[in-house]
Protein backbone atom coordinates (compact mmCIF):
# COMPACT_ATOMS: atom_id res chain seq x y z
CA UNK A 1 0.00 0.00 0.00
CA UNK A 2 2.62 2.60 1.02
CA UNK A 3 4.89 1.54 -1.86
CA UNK A 4 2.19 2.49 -4.38
CA UNK A 5 1.47 5.78 -2.61
CA UNK A 6 5.17 6.73 -2.44
CA UNK A 7 5.68 5.80 -6.11
CA UNK A 8 3.71 8.93 -6.99
CA UNK A 9 6.74 11.07 -6.03
CA UNK A 10 9.77 8.77 -5.57
CA UNK A 11 11.10 5.38 -6.65
CA UNK A 12 12.43 4.91 -3.09
CA UNK A 13 10.61 2.47 -0.81
CA UNK A 14 10.06 2.06 2.91
CA UNK A 15 12.53 -0.27 4.62
CA UNK A 16 11.91 -2.01 7.93
CA UNK A 17 13.83 -0.41 10.78
CA UNK A 18 16.24 -2.03 13.17
CA UNK A 19 15.26 -2.78 16.75
CA UNK A 20 16.00 0.68 18.16
CA UNK A 21 12.38 1.05 19.25
CA UNK A 22 9.92 -1.21 21.00
CA UNK A 23 7.48 -1.09 18.09
CA UNK A 24 8.16 -1.91 14.42
CA UNK A 25 8.78 0.96 12.03
CA UNK A 26 9.77 1.62 8.46
CA UNK A 27 11.68 4.51 6.94
CA UNK A 28 12.44 5.82 3.49
CA UNK A 29 15.83 5.29 1.81
CA UNK A 30 18.10 4.67 4.78
CA UNK A 31 16.49 7.51 6.73
CA UNK A 32 18.17 10.09 4.50
CA UNK A 33 16.45 12.85 2.51
CA UNK A 34 15.17 11.67 -0.88
CA UNK A 35 15.24 14.37 -3.59
CA UNK A 36 11.89 15.14 -5.21
CA UNK A 37 11.38 16.33 -8.78
CA UNK A 38 10.40 19.95 -9.24
CA UNK A 39 11.75 23.47 -9.35
CA UNK A 40 11.53 23.84 -5.55
CA UNK A 41 14.52 21.49 -4.89
CA UNK A 42 12.81 19.77 -1.96
CA UNK A 43 13.61 16.41 -0.40
CA UNK A 44 11.45 14.02 1.57
CA UNK A 45 11.97 11.97 4.73
CA UNK A 46 9.35 9.49 5.96
CA UNK A 47 9.20 7.31 9.07
CA UNK A 48 6.10 5.27 9.90
CA UNK A 49 5.59 3.20 13.04
CA UNK A 50 3.13 0.34 12.82
CA UNK A 51 1.55 -2.67 14.49
CA UNK A 52 0.39 -5.83 12.77
CA UNK A 53 -3.03 -6.73 14.12
CA UNK A 54 -5.41 -9.58 13.36
CA UNK A 55 -8.41 -8.44 11.40
CA UNK A 56 -11.63 -10.48 11.13
CA UNK A 57 -12.87 -11.04 7.57
CA UNK A 58 -15.52 -13.27 6.00
CA UNK A 59 -12.79 -15.82 5.21
CA UNK A 60 -11.42 -15.72 8.78
CA UNK A 61 -8.62 -13.71 10.36
CA UNK A 62 -6.05 -11.88 8.31
CA UNK A 63 -3.26 -9.54 9.35
CA UNK A 64 -3.71 -5.79 8.93
CA UNK A 65 -1.23 -2.98 9.46
CA UNK A 66 -2.17 -0.13 11.81
CA UNK A 67 -0.11 3.10 11.80
CA UNK A 68 1.00 3.94 15.35
CA UNK A 69 3.10 7.05 14.66
CA UNK A 70 4.71 8.96 11.81
CA UNK A 71 7.07 11.70 10.74
CA UNK A 72 6.77 13.24 7.26
CA UNK A 73 9.49 15.84 6.70
CA UNK A 74 10.13 18.24 3.84
CA UNK A 75 13.77 19.29 3.58
CA UNK A 76 14.87 22.44 1.71
CA UNK A 77 17.63 22.48 -0.88
CA UNK A 78 20.01 23.86 1.76
CA UNK A 79 19.41 20.80 4.00
CA UNK A 80 17.23 22.54 6.59
CA UNK A 81 13.81 21.29 7.57
CA UNK A 82 11.04 23.23 5.84
CA UNK A 83 8.16 21.51 7.65
CA UNK A 84 7.34 18.25 9.40
CA UNK A 85 4.06 16.55 10.19
CA UNK A 86 4.55 14.32 13.23
CA UNK A 87 2.61 12.05 15.52
CA UNK A 88 4.42 10.23 18.31
CA UNK A 89 1.90 9.34 21.03
CA UNK A 90 4.42 7.34 23.08
CA UNK A 91 7.52 9.43 22.42
CA UNK A 92 9.58 11.42 24.87
CA UNK A 93 8.09 14.77 23.84
CA UNK A 94 5.28 16.37 25.85
CA UNK A 95 3.29 16.66 22.59
CA UNK A 96 1.64 13.31 21.94
CA UNK A 97 -1.04 14.53 19.51
CA UNK A 98 -0.53 14.91 15.73
CA UNK A 99 1.21 18.22 15.02
CA UNK A 100 3.14 20.33 12.53
CA UNK A 101 6.58 21.92 12.79
CA UNK A 102 7.49 24.81 10.50
CA UNK A 103 11.12 25.66 9.79
CA UNK A 104 12.27 29.20 10.41
CA UNK A 105 10.86 32.30 12.02
CA UNK A 106 7.37 33.76 11.82
CA UNK A 107 6.68 37.18 13.37
CA UNK A 108 9.64 36.73 15.73
CA UNK A 109 8.70 33.21 16.86
CA UNK A 110 10.94 30.19 16.18
CA UNK A 111 8.37 27.94 14.51
CA UNK A 112 10.74 24.95 14.45
CA UNK A 113 10.16 24.60 18.20
CA UNK A 114 6.37 25.10 17.99
CA UNK A 115 3.95 22.14 17.92
CA UNK A 116 1.00 23.31 15.82
CA UNK A 117 -1.88 20.87 16.48
CA UNK A 118 -3.34 18.99 13.52
CA UNK A 119 -5.50 15.96 13.03
CA UNK A 120 -3.87 12.76 11.86
CA UNK A 121 -2.32 13.21 8.43
CA UNK A 122 -2.20 10.28 6.04
CA UNK A 123 0.76 9.71 3.75
CA UNK A 124 -1.65 10.09 0.81
CA UNK A 125 -2.85 13.54 1.84
CA UNK A 126 0.70 14.66 2.65
CA UNK A 127 2.03 13.68 -0.80
CA UNK A 128 -1.03 15.20 -2.50
CA UNK A 129 -0.23 18.45 -0.64
CA UNK A 130 3.39 18.36 -1.91
CA UNK A 131 2.26 17.96 -5.52
CA UNK A 132 -0.53 20.52 -5.43
CA UNK A 133 0.95 23.20 -3.16
CA UNK A 134 4.73 22.75 -3.34
CA UNK A 135 4.86 21.93 -7.06
CA UNK A 136 6.54 18.55 -6.64
CA UNK A 137 6.39 16.77 -10.02
CA UNK A 138 4.47 13.49 -9.81
CA UNK A 139 6.17 10.41 -11.27
CA UNK A 140 2.92 8.66 -12.20
CA UNK A 141 0.14 9.77 -14.53
CA UNK A 142 -2.43 8.12 -12.21
CA UNK A 143 -1.28 10.03 -9.08
CA UNK A 144 -4.69 11.71 -8.72
CA UNK A 145 -6.43 8.35 -8.36
CA UNK A 146 -3.81 6.91 -5.97
CA UNK A 147 -3.64 10.01 -3.76
CA UNK A 148 -7.37 10.78 -3.87
CA UNK A 149 -7.14 14.10 -5.70
CA UNK A 150 -10.17 15.30 -7.68
CA UNK A 151 -9.79 14.65 -11.42
CA UNK A 152 -10.32 18.33 -12.24
CA UNK A 153 -7.39 19.51 -10.09
CA UNK A 154 -4.65 20.57 -12.53
CA UNK A 155 -1.06 19.48 -12.00
CA UNK A 156 0.98 22.60 -11.22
Amino acid sequence: MHRRILSCVTPSVLVEGRAVRRTPFAFLAGNRPVPLRGASRLSLMVLIGYDVVQHQTVEGESPAVRVTDYSYQVIRGDGREHLAYQWHPTGQSWMTEPHLHLGGMLSGFDMSKAHLPTGQVSLQSFLRFLILDFEVEPLRSDWRFILGAPADVPTP
